[in-house]
């Protein structure tokens, strides 16, 4: 039997196929999500799948929860601060970023944490609460970045 990928179902699928969700199958509420992704790609008017982000955006992506300890970040006390970063992001998984038309990057992610708590943390960090393109039972935040070539 074949195992259909979740990006094949989209209107989107070269957005979609490279992603955590896309190679997956047998999407949870397949219609709902699916439908989801399709809205998501034209209403963020997405060109492209990006499978990282330059270092200098980094900081702008991340969710953390004492932004004052990111802004007085000392290398000769904290070290390598991509490592750094790394350690203080609260998003861990499904983390996808994207080109748009207007050379925007979109970072999204959807954590299964649907605590207060995170959701206040993300916000502060200038993310929005949109519909879920994931599961319905995470959450998905989204944040636009302008790149200098915007």
């Amino acid at each position: 039997m074949n195992h259909i990928r979740n990006y094949t179902l989209t209107e989107y699928p070269k957005l979609y196929r490279d992603t955590y969700w896309g190679t997956g199958g047998g999407a949870r509420d397949e219609d709902l999500i699916i439908e989801n992704r399709n809205r998501f790609a034209t209403e963020y008017n997405l060109k492209s799948g990006l499978s990282k982000i330059a270092q200098k955006y980094r900081e702008k992506v991340g969710v953390f929860k004492d932004l004052n300890e990111i802004k007085n970040f000392k290398r000769c006390n904290d070290g390598d601060k991509c490592c750094f970063l790394h350690q203080k992001d609260k998003r861990h998984k499904h983390i996808e970023y994207y080109k748009t038309n207007d050379k925007k990057i979109i970072a999204v992610f959807s954590p299964y944490d649907i605590s207060e708590s995170m959701t206040k943390m993300a916000l502060e960090c200038g993310y929005s609460l949109i519909y879920p393109i994931y599961s319905p039972m995470a959450n998905t935040f989204v944040k636009e970045i302008i790149t200098n070539n915007a």
